[in-house]
């Protein structure tokens, strides 16, 4: 009995990451706010500031930027979904090819990236799978 209870538990465990973890994602279900977090699952950039997205449902993407050292960058871009991919325009790149804060933002407005869009074993949308951050849906 035990035993075959654990089993059922296990399954509506697995079940139940299954469902929400692999259960595809609409264009709809990525309109709203994200915010980068870190690979440890602490809110924010690397040099503790932080960066919020929002996908609007006309294809606009609003981006705003706080460093820690008070700089701010907003950018208004465009952003399209395909093929499990948001691809994000005229945005600012915030994090360079060393993980680290972009040294030159500010000239990034006219930035370009496809990432790819996922779940979280709860079910919440991510944005990208970068090594030191991506976005999570707030």
């Amino acid at each position: 009995m035990i035993k075959s209870m654990a089993g059922l538990i296990i399954l509506a465990i697995v079940t139940c990451i299954n469902g929400c973890f692999f259960w595809p994602i609409s264009q709809k279900e990525l309109i709203g706010v994200y915010q980068s977090v870190l690979q440890d699952g602490t809110p924010g950039l690397p040099d503790g500031g932080t960066e919020m997205l929002e996908l609007k449902s006309d294809s606009i993407c609003e981006q705003n930027i706080a460093l820690k050292n008070g700089r701010k960058f907003l950018a208004r871009g465009t952003w399209k979904y395909e093929q499990g991919n948001v691809v994000l325009k005229n945005i600012h790149n915030s994090i360079d090819m060393e993980d680290k804060i972009n040294p030159d933002i500010e000239n990034t407005t006219g930035f370009q990236i496809s990432s790819s869009v996922g779940r979280t074993l709860g079910g919440r949308i991510l944005i990208g799978s970068r090594e030191v951050t991506h976005y999570e849906k707030k």
